[in-house]
């Protein structure tokens, strides 16, 4: 009885995991973190790494999170010799492949901040995809990115921060 239970158990356990990553579409979001906003401020972005484990593309085509009165998928893109950050409709993510958002590139974008992001807190942002559907993922608040904190003069030239155009190239990059 108790083996015919296990294995009732391993069914219901394997069927689960299934239709999770069937609904889910093969997506995962792995490296997830958001840098720490100086009080008052309006802005904050967050930053991951969207895998597509399925056998086709998918798109992600929005953000959401409760943190700000608005959440979008922005870039950062060289423009007539200025860095330009702007809203994108959405960003590819390839079959068997991934798509990072990280600085100076793709990102999510939080403005209109309710409250500062705070370093040790973590923030929910849902993520919707084309085909994968929503994925709801918890974002670590850190001071900076792993290995991204850069100084200069003694000013922090952080490319985390989303108020810096230079996209993680310091001044010489501008």
């Amino acid at each position: 009885m108790d083996r015919i239970r296990i294995i009732g158990i391993a069914f219901v356990l394997f069927c689960f995991v299934f239709i999770g990553q069937s609904r889910a579409g093969g997506i995962t979001v792995d490296g997830t973190w958001a840098r720490a906003t100086a009080p008052g401020a309006a802005t904050g972005a967050a930053y991951m790494v969207v895998k597509n484990h399925g056998s086709k593309d998918d798109l992600l085509l929005s953000v959401k999170s409760s943190v700000a009165k608005r959440t979008e998928i922005h870039t950062v893109e060289m423009k007539g010799g200025m860095m330009d950050m702007h809203r994108v409709e959405s960003v590819r993510v390839p079959a068997g492949g991934s798509a990072e958002l990280k600085p100076g590139g793709y990102h999510v974008m939080m403005m209109g901040l309710k409250s500062p992001l705070k370093e040790g807190d973590t923030i929910h942002v849902t993520l919707k995809f084309k085909n994968a559907g929503e994925v709801e993922v918890v974002v670590p608040v850190s001071k900076t990115g792993k290995g991204m904190e850069m100084k200069s003069g003694g000013m922090d030239m952080n490319p985390c921060n989303p108020c810096n155009p230079c996209g993680g190239k310091g001044m010489k990059g501008m």
